[in-house]
């Protein structure tokens, strides 16, 4: 049986062994850094790799990084190197402080390395530094941190996440687009101006008459002025369809929103759960380290048996396996909140919070009163009502263009001509003339024949509204199958935390008594072992139960669309 290698190197290093700290300012490189701090900008890979910065190896303003220092010594640094291990065979482990060659021979305590690769570190700002294996596995977390991520519950979490995702952006964005098309609906509706101005030079060769060039210029400028008057409801129609869009968009906001933050609290709860496992990790680990002594005593003294010893060795390294599993489990999940709320998972946060709660307070309205507010409330359903309404309104837009319109129309135009003789002989009788024109009227346009397009569009806006209205009527089936369902789930977990507190309470008290029958020789070291695992189990199960009523909470105010479900209902 191979034992878990635990390597710890005891070496003398400080920060300024192989560098220094510094600040990204606003707009900074790494290129530049390099530039400017090293004085050389080719060792801006040397600053990337330092600090595990990988492609596109972009930066951040406020981001701490640590430079190489530009004459850094090289000395043998001897080191301390505990190990115990039953495997036969080499391993090397190399960080960019050691290179530690392990000999294939079992390594005995204290066995002293020698290393090369350390930098120089003056005698009064040494200090020890661990390093295991496991550790050269780990991605770091040296993205930006904002301050507002210190002391992160749940309600912060949303909020920043609200602010910074880009969901919601991408949200707005699609409301600005639409508000487009409100302002080019209500353009058709304003008068529509237009000016023109013209140079035209004309000449005219003659080789009967006396004069041998005759030249003329044509200077003219106009303003026409159009403004409609009635269109039979065109522009009324056009101008509500692109407002019901806009509706739309702004529901498609809440809508973003509200996916959100059920994205945020499912990862943030997910996170409490694993913090709670960790916690009964750490438990069950001093338990079994706590079996393995008193084992151990017992077989010292004549009391216990060689195999008490050996089977508390095992359930002591299956704790502890357990405890990295749930380590592991807990970096995952703070990586899945930050990227939730729109950061970078390199970045560091530590939520605050547990997973058991009083949920007295918690408990929501009626399945019947759910129903009625999700059909109401539902983003969702909200934005296909705002389209089906849309989608009618331009039925009767394309209807419109079926029917005359009537516009006022005005125009004014100057132009003035000068004409010149280039011969010396020319009259100087007739040299040019200017003229004023303008009129004001109305103009009718009736159309005659468009070859059935307007029919034709028709027909396909209807066939569109059609399938909306189906939509409608299917999603707000889903929503009240989503609501029931959920509401199920939470009856089917309220009922089991009551039974999950009583289970982890009943293996609490066999476990205590299980270790005292022990320790008086009346159990063995498996009853304990079995005893710790139910308990364990029970504590894993109750948490698993409160995340589970507590993620239904979450799935229950995004199918409704409304928090109201938890305050009492909507007021009427």
């Amino acid at each position: 049986m191979k034992k878990i290698i635990l390597l710890s190197f005891l070496m003398l290093v400080s920060a300024e062994a192989y560098g220094r700290q510094y600040t990204v300012h606003e707009g900074e490189t790494l290129f530049r850094i390099a530039e400017n701090e090293l004085g050389k900008s080719s060792r801006w890979k040397e600053i990337a790799d330092l600090n595990r910065i990988s492609e596109p190896y972009v930066i951040k303003t406020g981001q701490l990084l640590i430079l190489p220092d530009n004459d850094s010594k090289r000395s043998n640094v001897s080191g301390v190197v505990n190990l115990e291990t039953d495997s036969s065979y080499a391993r090397e482990i190399t960080s960019i402080y050691s290179n530690v060659n392990v000999p294939q021979d079992k390594v005995k305590t204290n066995t002293v390395a020698s290393i090369d690769s350390v930098p120089y570190v003056p005698q009064d700002e040494m200090q020890t530094t661990a390093v295991s294996i496991s550790e050269l596995l780990k991605p770091s977390y040296d993205g930006y941190a904002p301050q507002e991520l210190s002391e992160l519950n749940l309600e912060k979490a949303v909020q920043i996440a609200l602010n910074n995702a880009p969901e919601v952006r991408a949200a707005l964005a699609n409301i600005e687009s639409v508000k487009g098309y409100v302002g080019q609906a209500w353009s058709t509706a304003l008068p529509q101006i237009n000016a023109t101005a013209d140079i035209k030079r004309n000449e005219t060769y003659r080789s009967y008459s006396i004069f041998s060039t005759d030249a003329s210029t044509v200077r003219s400028a106009g303003v026409t002025v159009t403004q409609p008057i009635w269109s039979f409801g065109r522009i009324s129609h056009s101008l509500e369809a692109a407002r019901q869009e806009e509706a739309a968009a702004l529901t498609q906001l809440a809508d973003a929103k509200l996916n959100l933050r059920f994205r945020v609290e499912s990862s943030f709860l997910k996170y409490l759960l694993a913090k709670e496992k960790l916690e009964v990790a750490k438990e069950a680990y001093l338990v079994a380290e706590r079996l393995l002594k008193r084992a151990k005593v017992r077989e010292a003294v004549g009391a216990g048996t060689r195999f008490d010893v050996t089977r508390s060795e095992a359930e002591d390294a299956s704790a502890s396996a357990r405890l990295v599993a749930a380590r592991a489990e807990l970096d995952v999940s703070r990586e899945e909140l930050t990227s939730a709320m729109g950061f970078s998972s390199s970045t560091w946060i530590e939520p605050q919070g547990n997973i058991l709660i009083d949920f007295s307070n918690l408990l929501p309205v009626s399945a019947q009163s759910t129903e009625k507010i999700a059909e109401e409330e539902r983003p969702d359903l909200i934005t296909l009502r705002h389209k089906i309404k849309s989608s009618e309104e331009l039925i009767s837009y394309e209807r419109s263009k079926s029917y005359p319109s009537i516009d006022a129309i005005g125009n004014f135009n100057y132009s003035y001509s000068d004409f010149s003789f280039e011969n010396s002989g020319s009259s100087n009788f007739y040299t040019g003339h200017e003229n004023v024109t303008g009129f004001a009227g109305v103009t009718v346009s009736i159309p005659i024949f468009d070859g059935f397009r307007a029919r034709e569009t028709v027909r396909s806006r209807r066939a569109a509204t059609d399938a909306l209205k189906a939509q409608y009527d299917r999603s707000k089936l889903d929503a009240i199958k989503e609501v029931r369902r959920i509401y199920m789930a939470l009856s089917a977990a309220l009922s089991a935390i009551a039974a999950r507190k009583e289970g982890v309470r009943s293996a609490g008290e066999a476990l205590q008594m299980a270790e005292v029958s022990f320790e008086a020789g009346r159990a063995t070291s498996l009853d304990v072992i079995q005893a710790s695992l139910a308990l364990t189990d029970a504590r894993i199960s109750e948490a698993e139960v409160e995340y589970q009523f507590r993620l239904g909470l979450a799935q229950l105010v995004k199918a409704s669309g409304t928090d109201f479900v938890l305050k009492g209902g909507k007021t009427e």
